[in-house]
């Protein structure tokens, strides 16, 4: 559907407290872009939040916690802290519609799906049944503000000074996790594999063991959290990523910085959740096929051999590299920046 010419103020979007607003933050700064855009029913700081994303304030999205529960929404007191709604204003009418944000790929709020006329889905899988109103939407990124955005297309281009690079909290499946290391790990060339272990995601005993196995082929192990810039960093000069599935086996938020920063990316398996453009193995990612289960559990032990022969033929393939750079960045550019993202919202929701 193409967009009628508006100016910016034309179409106002109005929209509900949040208590999770580092989930809504990407879809507020789409809105925010191309139309005028406020915050109802919200403590007096939290209605500049759509603003200050837009203008990079990282702290205040990431720190701020309200302190005082669940508030009573403008318009249901019954409301998943990971679904955001909405009021889109125009030419007098007013149209409903909410963003699910979480990872699972269930409705996460029946209440949201009840009210709204669009109930936009930010892990819809592919082959489950939704009700006729549940629309995809790209998982966006929601620490990601626009300086941020900026920064990571200037990564393009980056010389590459290693082959393979993973980097990943173990969680959504430990065992998984584990023998995707072990398996990069034993092959060959310059890599930078690093594991991070996520507090209460598993018992003691089963974290020290992960551990010991991971250190045994030569993989780093740590607690902390990796700095987002020097990850980037790492990132723009390996000639591939590598990436698995979120903890509920959602397209994970890292996706968006790759794709932005026109990524080689390679993928244990393809993506059970699917975008409203689909992310096409071959064409976006290099998928290894690993036949995972989708209760999180790992693959049989051979699955994982179709790594070395994913990626150590693309390894010698610079040619292929290159064009799924290419078209990593080209998708972003045309469907998950956020001026792209807000106008297909708009263009759902106008349909309505």
């Amino acid at each position: 559907m193409l967009l009628p010419t508006f100016r910016k103020g034309d179409i106002q979007i109005v929209a509900s407290y949040s208590r999770m607003p580092h989930y809504q933050a990407y879809y507020w700064l789409s809105l925010s872009l191309i139309s005028q855009f406020s915050v109802q029913k919200a403590p007096w700081w939290y209605k500049v939040l759509p603003a200050i994303t837009a203008l990079d304030g990282d702290a205040l999205l990431e720190n701020l916690r309200p302190k005082f529960g669940m508030c009573q929404h403008w318009h249901s007191p019954d409301l998943s802290d990971f679904v955001g709604c909405y009021v889109l204003k125009h030419n007098g009418k007013k149209i409903k519609f909410a963003i699910d944000s979480h990872d699972l790929k269930d409705v996460m709020s029946e209440d949201a799906l009840a009210w709204s006329d669009v109930y936009f889905k930010a892990n819809k899988w592919d082959k489950e049944r939704y009700p006729t109103k549940v629309v995809p939407i790209v998982n966006g990124n929601g620490f990601l503000r626009g300086r941020h955005l900026n920064n990571l297309k200037k990564y393009r281009n980056t010389p590459k000074k290693c082959d393979i690079l993973f980097i990943s909290r173990i969680w959504g499946g430990m065992e998984h996790n584990v023998k995707l290391f072990e398996e990069l790990a034993s092959l060959p060339g310059k890599k930078r594999l690093i594991a991070i272990f996520v507090s209460g995601t598993a018992s003691s005993q089963e974290t020290e063991d992960a551990k010991k196995r991971l250190e045994a082929v030569g993989v780093e192990c740590t607690y902390d959290l990796f700095p987002i810039t020097q990850l980037w960093q790492e990132i723009a000069a390996s000639k591939l990523v590598f990436i698995r599935a979120g903890k509920y086996m959602c397209i994970p938020w890292r996706m968006i910085d790759l794709l932005c920063m026109g990524a080689c990316i390679v993928t244990d398996s393809d993506f059970y959740p699917v975008w409203p453009e689909a992310l096409k193995a071959g064409q976006h990612y290099v998928s290894a096929n690993i036949h995972r289960p989708a209760d999180t559990s790992s693959a049989s032990f051979q699955e994982f051999e179709k790594i070395r022969a994913t990626v150590l033929p693309l390894l010698e393939d610079e040619s292929k590299q290159n064009q799924l750079r290419y078209n990593s960045a080209s998708y972003y550019d045309n469907y998950a920046n956020p001026v792209k993202v807000g106008k297909y919202i708009l263009s759902q929701v106008l349909q309505r």
